[in-house]
Protein backbone atom coordinates (compact mmCIF):
# COMPACT_ATOMS: atom_id res chain seq x y z
CA UNK A 1 0.00 0.00 0.00
CA UNK A 2 1.73 3.26 -1.21
CA UNK A 3 2.47 6.00 2.23
CA UNK A 4 1.75 9.68 2.43
CA UNK A 5 4.90 11.13 3.82
CA UNK A 6 4.50 14.50 5.57
CA UNK A 7 5.90 17.15 8.13
CA UNK A 8 3.50 18.67 11.19
CA UNK A 9 5.08 21.90 12.49
CA UNK A 10 4.29 23.81 15.60
CA UNK A 11 4.70 27.44 14.78
CA UNK A 12 4.76 28.83 18.29
CA UNK A 13 8.43 27.21 18.11
CA UNK A 14 11.55 28.28 16.69
CA UNK A 15 13.21 25.40 14.19
CA UNK A 16 16.10 24.80 16.48
CA UNK A 17 13.52 23.15 18.74
CA UNK A 18 13.74 20.02 18.94
CA UNK A 19 9.81 20.03 19.64
CA UNK A 20 8.85 21.65 16.55
CA UNK A 21 8.36 19.26 13.71
CA UNK A 22 6.99 15.70 13.27
CA UNK A 23 8.24 13.81 10.36
CA UNK A 24 5.53 10.49 9.83
CA UNK A 25 4.36 8.49 7.26
CA UNK A 26 0.91 6.44 7.16
CA UNK A 27 -1.13 4.54 4.39
CA UNK A 28 -2.63 6.70 1.95
CA UNK A 29 -6.16 5.95 3.06
CA UNK A 30 -5.26 6.94 6.96
CA UNK A 31 -6.56 10.08 9.63
CA UNK A 32 -4.23 12.93 8.70
CA UNK A 33 -6.17 15.37 10.28
CA UNK A 34 -6.23 12.97 13.37
CA UNK A 35 -2.71 13.16 13.35
CA UNK A 36 -2.67 17.09 13.15
CA UNK A 37 -4.87 17.07 16.10
CA UNK A 38 -2.79 14.40 18.24
CA UNK A 39 0.06 16.48 17.75
CA UNK A 40 -1.52 19.84 18.92
CA UNK A 41 -3.08 18.40 22.09
CA UNK A 42 0.41 16.73 22.41
CA UNK A 43 2.23 20.39 22.36
CA UNK A 44 -1.08 22.13 24.24
CA UNK A 45 -1.65 24.41 21.36
CA UNK A 46 -4.99 24.71 18.91
CA UNK A 47 -4.31 23.24 15.70
CA UNK A 48 -4.43 26.53 14.21
CA UNK A 49 -1.16 27.11 15.38
CA UNK A 50 0.37 23.88 13.80
CA UNK A 51 0.49 23.28 9.82
CA UNK A 52 0.50 19.88 7.49
CA UNK A 53 3.11 19.45 4.75
CA UNK A 54 2.94 16.83 2.26
CA UNK A 55 6.25 15.32 0.68
CA UNK A 56 6.15 13.89 -2.95
CA UNK A 57 8.26 11.45 -2.47
CA UNK A 58 10.00 9.61 0.36
CA UNK A 59 13.18 10.80 -0.81
CA UNK A 60 12.20 14.76 -0.63
CA UNK A 61 10.46 13.78 2.93
CA UNK A 62 14.21 12.59 4.16
CA UNK A 63 16.13 15.35 2.66
CA UNK A 64 13.62 17.57 4.09
CA UNK A 65 13.83 15.82 7.70
CA UNK A 66 17.92 15.65 7.57
CA UNK A 67 17.98 19.33 7.16
CA UNK A 68 16.01 19.78 9.63
CA UNK A 69 17.89 17.73 11.87
CA UNK A 70 21.10 19.47 11.08
CA UNK A 71 19.62 22.40 13.02
CA UNK A 72 18.00 20.90 15.72
CA UNK A 73 19.67 22.22 19.08
CA UNK A 74 19.10 18.91 21.10
CA UNK A 75 19.85 21.24 24.52
CA UNK A 76 16.09 22.10 24.63
CA UNK A 77 13.97 19.71 26.57
CA UNK A 78 11.59 16.99 24.19
CA UNK A 79 8.08 17.16 25.32
CA UNK A 80 7.28 14.17 27.06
Amino acid sequence: MKHLYYEIIDTTLEIRNPNHSSFWHLPINNDFAGSLTAFAKNHGIDTAKTRLYFYETQAQWQRAQSNWLSQVDWNIPLIP
